[in-house]
């Protein structure tokens, strides 16, 4: 059986913007990997699975779940920055691996980035609202599971 996730970060208070990703695509889970910057009461009713930005401080900063037998950990990220890459990755990377995860979704720096190259495979969707990928356009991921099988797409809004 397979299940599709909806990967949204760093919408910072544009809701209008998560509603529309929430409406256009078809999902079985919601993820969101911080700074919302909303009510939580409108996060709790849309994701399935939400951490706290650092620009947010009233749910957690880590949620680790499983889906097909594949786990998940959910960070923003903020607490690893480093403006060197390979540290940075490498950081998020000893993180995840506490938690044995095959997948870490982050957020923070508002770029695009699926790095499958080991595990924990890094998931970053972007920003919705303030995006700084290449593309300059909002983006969001969509993550397929199917036996054991994961496919990683980043999309725009």
């Amino acid at each position: 059986m397979s299940k599709k996730l909806l990967i949204i970060s760093d919408s910072h208070g544009y809701d209008d913007l998560l509603l529309k990703v929430l409406r256009k695509e078809d999902y079985d889970i919601s993820v969101f990997a911080g700074d919302y910057t909303t009510n939580l009461n409108f996060m709790k009713s849309h994701f399935d699975y939400f951490v706290d930005g650092n620009n947010d401080y009233a749910h957690k900063d880590v949620e680790v779940f499983e889906i097909e037998q594949l786990k998940f950990v959910l960070i923003h990220s903020h607490q690893f920055f480093s403006f060197d890459k390979e540290v940075y990755f490498k950081r998020m990377r000893e993180f995840g691996k506490k938690y044995n995860a095959n997948v870490l979704i982050y957020g923070h720096t508002h770029y695009q980035l699926i790095d499958s190259k080991i595990e924990p495979i890094l998931v970053n969707p972007g920003s919705i609202a303030l995006p700084r990928g290449p593309k300059q356009k909002g983006s969001y991921a969509v993550v397929t599971i199917d036996k054991n099988k994961i496919n990683f797409k980043i999309k725009y809004i």
